[in-house]
């Protein structure tokens, strides 16, 4: 007899889902640094108060270790910041909000908003005043249902958050910040030390050493998790169903949802909380012996699905669907009742970059029952819920809880549960699995196992590969005709394009297709729809006829007015589209009354010899033949010497500079003589008892001074600067 394989048919389409977060950390060099706008006089700031204990927490830490509950590696502080506490800064296309936030010692910050509604046009960044972080843009389309958003880790002791709010969005957003979480365990590397990358253990292997070559697939369905709390990590991964349609489900552990209360059972508000959760994609070091560049990607939200405490599975489905070139992979799996022959687990431990670690020899099942500390007390688990494996390579640590145990066809089998020690060697050491087979039918019902989810159909297959997420890759814009390609389809499947308009099909083979464009500036959506084994899958690539828009050319710099006499800076992000340099003027200004230092590139120096105003304007031609544009009100005015230093970062953490606006001759005279010289001056220190703790002067031909703050404690002290029988005093903060 025939056997009839009998799926729920219906249409899945795969967006481009903007709820995709981009994370960027890069090593600082003396010309490379991400900076947020430069306007110092623009921000509010914030600094928490509360003291922390470091002791204690650490203390209550070794006790939860043997708890098997989630790393921990921050404090959580409740606040109540809104708009009101930034500072709005008026541009010509709109307006920009800022405020720093700043917490003594912090290794890193993260934030939870309680209410977070962003306007179309709006743009949410957050940078750490470190310049080697930054997050986002976040924009309309991450806004949750209920406004609740946790963002990603940020390194460092002080952060930024910059808004950019067209005039079309003016007042629209909502912003509110609950909780700051103060990192006092460290979860990035140390980005100006020597060595020593990350924070695991020495045993553990980077995904990107040898040992992991050939599970590159596997690991881009990886994720480290920040949990609803803000202060808590855990690992899982992408799975795939039997349709194979590209559901976002997640497979983790069940203790890393009973994390509220710890009690073996799951409440509703555990179950609601996984929408709170945050799951960091892409979190590997580019190398093996380790990197401080990488970029990763965040998705923020999920559904619960289902958990089962017995085999400690916990399965959610992400809110967001992945970007088409967001390379994430979902892995297969297998609920063979059989021991893998060998074996591997790719996990975060203690937060860290993306770690493989290898079992040569088989997986055995627990033949007694096992005992697990929770609370205070045990939880057992029954003979034959756990695989048992010893890594020779690697080891588990917390946060490691919920990574993929994957069998030798590359196919998960289980999640991680907990285990005794930390690296091969270690006394007793081994981990524990739950058993993917068990949570295949788990309790018994559908919010108790796997099978409901992963096999709608009911098919009964016993085992599934992995599947590449299809990527649609070429040009994000069309001038006149462009070429697209469909990666990562089924074998032997061959898509249907169509386009919408104002763009046309000229010409499309199997895989391929052609574009053209009558160039006017409007978005269209670029779809490849293909037969899955349940029903039809449609991949989306929004695209746009014409130059793509700026959306970050904000011209950022000081504040207006500026000094008559002096050089003043003003810089605009860079236009990734660009065929040619950066064209800067000030329009409605007699040009002999100001002179530009710089032109051609995205920053400049600006001279003004007279009271004057007009806009600031820089152009950059497009790919498509037409300029592409950014505008700013900038005013000129006579001023007093108090007018012309600028000093920053403050906070500060490591050094702070001075910098002078005012040349000893005219201004003019400098653009015509680059080695003019410039006014001395000397900046000092004092503590609030008088004492000067550091100093510094500059040169005739330097304008500015670094003064290092690096040994003076995090406090409140005050800034002079003298130039002849004048004194300007500033308050200033150095957090450490």
């Amino acid at each position: 007899m025939k056997k009839i394989l009998m799926c729920m048919c219906f249409s899945i389409v795969i967006g481009e889902a903007m709820a995709q977060i981009p994370v960027k950390r890069i090593k600082i060099t003396a010309d490379r640094k991400l900076t947020a706008p430069d306007n110092p006089k623009g921000r509010g700031l914030y600094t928490l108060a509360e003291r922390i204990d470091t002791a204690t927490l650490f203390k209550e830490d070794e006790a939860e270790s043997k708890l098997g509950l989630p790393f921990r590696f921050g404090k959580g502080f409740a606040v109540d910041l809104g708009f009101g506490a930034g500072k709005w800064m008026e541009t010509t296309k709109g307006r920009i909000w800022q405020l720093q936030i700043s917490s003594d010692k912090a290794y890193s910050l993260n934030l939870v908003f309680d209410d977070l509604e962003l306007a179309d046009g709006c743009e949410l960044m957050i940078n750490n005043t470190a310049g080697n972080m930054q997050v986002g843009p976040y924009t309309s389309a991450i806004t949750a249902k209920n406004h609740y958003l946790a963002t990603d880790i940020i390194e460092g002791n002080s952060i930024i958050l910059t808004l950019f709010e067209p005039a079309s969005a003016r007042a629209k957003s909502k912003l509110h910040i609950s909780k700051i979480v103060h990192g006092y365990k460290r979860t990035f590397s140390d980005p100006y030390s020597v060595g020593g990358y990350g924070q695991s253990s020495s045993c553990e292997v980077n995904v990107n050493c040898s040992q992991g070559a050939n599970w590159v697939s596997e690991s881009n369905g990886v994720a480290m998790i920040l949990l609803s709390s803000g202060d808590r990590l855990c690992s899982g991964s992408m799975i795939t169903d039997v349709c194979q349609d590209l559901k976002t489900y997640f497979l983790t552990a069940f203790h890393c949802v009973d994390s509220i209360t710890p009690d073996a059972t799951l409440s509703a508000g555990e179950k609601n909380a996984v929408g709170g959760w945050l799951f960091r994609f892409n979190y590997k070091s580019p190398t093996c012996s380790g990197s401080e560049d990488y970029d990763y990607l965040t998705y923020n939200g999920s559904t619960f699905r289902a958990a089962y405490q017995q085999s400690d599975f916990a399965l959610v489905e992400l809110m967001a669907t992945p970007l088409a070139n967001s390379g994430i992979y979902y892995n297969g799996w297998s609920r063979s009742t059989t021991g893998a022959s060998s074996s591997v687990m790719i996990h975060h431990p203690k937060g860290d970059v993306m770690k493989i670690s290898t079992d040569n020899n088989a997986v055995a099942t627990n033949s007694s029952t096992l005992n697990f500390y929770l609370g205070s007390g045990t939880v057992s688990f029954g003979p034959g819920t756990h695989w048992q494996a010893v890594m020779t390579s690697g080891g588990a640590e917390q946060g490691s809880s919920g990574s993929p145990l994957l069998n030798q066809n590359h196919q998960i089998v289980g999640q991680l549960h907990g285990g005794t020690g930390t690296c091969p060697g270690d006394a007793n050491f081994q981990q524990l699995f739950g058993r993917f087979d068990v949570s295949w039918d788990g309790g018994g019902t559908a919010d108790t196992r796997l099978k409901d989810w992963l096999d709608p159909g009911n098919t009964n297959a016993s085992s599934v590969g992995g599947l590449p997420y299809p990527l649609i890759t070429g040009a994000p814009y069309i001038c006149s005709s462009e070429t697209y390609t469909i990666t990562g389809l089924p074998a032997g499947v061959t898509p249907t394009w169509a386009v919408t308009s104002p763009m046309t099909i000229t010409s499309s083979t199997a895989n391929t297709v052609t574009v053209a464009s009558n160039n006017t500036n409007q978005f269209g959506n670029l779809t490849a729809t293909y037969a899955g084994s349940c029903g039809n899958i449609t991949a989306t690539l929004v695209i746009q006829s014409g130059n793509p828009f700026w959306y970050n050319g904000i011209i950022y710099g000081d504040a207006n007015p500026i000094c008559v006499g002096g050089e003043f800076y003003y810089n605009v992000p860079t236009y990734p589209y660009s065929v040619g340099g950066y064209t800067w003027d000030w329009l409605g200004v007699d040009p002999n009354s100001y002179a530009i230092n710089g032109n051609g590139n995205n920053s400049i120096s600006l001279y003004p010899f007279s009271p004057t105003n007009g806009t600031l304007r820089v152009q950059v031609n497009g790919p498509c033949g037409v300029p592409v544009e950014s505008y700013t009100y900038v005013e000129s005015a006579s001023c007093s010497s108090s007018f012309a230093y600028t000093y920053y970062p403050n906070p500060a953490t490591n050094q702070i500079t001075v910098s002078s606006s005012i040349a000893s001759t005219a201004a003019k005279a400098k653009i015509q003589n680059p080695d003019q010289v410039y006014e001395l001056f000397e900046a000092r220190i004092y503590s609030d008892k008088g004492r000067v703790l550091a100093s510094a002067k500059n040169t005739s031909v330097s304008k500015y001074v670094v003064i290092d703050t690096s040994q003076i404690p995090s406090g409140t002290y005050y800034l002079h600067i003298l130039k002849g029988k004048e004194t300007i005093k500033k308050q200033i903060i150095i957090s450490h």
